[in-house]
């Protein structure tokens, strides 16, 4: 079993429209900024420490119409944060080890909801051709009122491949009938000692030093 953090969070939805204006504050375009944009350097060679056999992968899991999801790329995800019919469902932040299965539950099914929620995370990562492979299942409860009949949650089994470093996208419909979809934003990074999460964690702050310094120049 691996070691989990996550934070989830879910945003309102509305008619589907022109992009409003987005505040410079905008908490969805900042994780997507982060999750997109590389840490320099951390691809250091794994002989100079010995071998990695700790996987962090990091991820913002979006909600989105099944349109959308086909046409995003890494060059267009800033775009998406303009939308109020794009909603953030969690963002994983996972430790697993190759070859074995990570385990995280982020919360109970039968609470009430007004977006998609995820309530399990199960990763399976290996290695394949100088890549990183990750075989995800998700369980995700749909949107639930008083007035709707709380269900089961909606498994959704898929693999990815991925490189160090590098954010890639996958794609997922959970709902046919509503045409809508899952947005995954993924990037690994191979971990031997707490010095690589160290690195990780450094660069995580610096991002986020860069993107409220420009939210702070945009707003003057």
């Amino acid at each position: 079993m691996g070691f989990a953090l996550a934070s989830a969070l879910g945003c309102s939805g509305a008619e589907v429209g022109r992009p409003p204006a987005v505040a410079a504050t905008n908490p969805l375009a900042e994780v997507l900024s982060a999750v997109n944009a590389r840490c320099p350097g951390f691809e250091a060679p794994k002989s100079v420490r010995g071998p990695r056999e700790d996987l962090f992968v990091e991820t913002a899991i979006l909600d989105l119409p099944s349109t959308w999801a086909a046409q995003a790329s890494l060059q267009t995800l800033s775009n998406l944060s303009r939308n109020d019919q794009v909603h953030l469902v969690a963002t994983p932040h996972v430790i697993g080890k190759f070859g074995q299965q990570t385990e995280m539950e982020l919360g109970a099914n039968g609470e009430m909801h007004e977006q998609a929620s995820l309530v399990r995370w199960r990763m399976l990562p290996h290695r394949a051709d100088g890549a990183v492979v990750l075989d995800l299942e998700l369980e995700l409860a749909p949107p639930t009122s008083e007035h709707v009949t709380v269900t089961s949650p909606r498994v959704l089994r898929f693999s990815m491949t991925a490189h160090e470093n590098e954010p890639v996208l996958a794609r997922v419909e959970w709902d046919a009938a509503s045409r809508r979809s899952l947005l995954l934003v993924v990037r690994p990074f191979e971990i031997r000692d707490e010095q690589d999460l160290r690195a990780i964690f450094q660069c995580k702050m610096q991002q986020h030093a860069l993107a409220v310094s420009r939210a702070r120049a945009k707003s003057r």
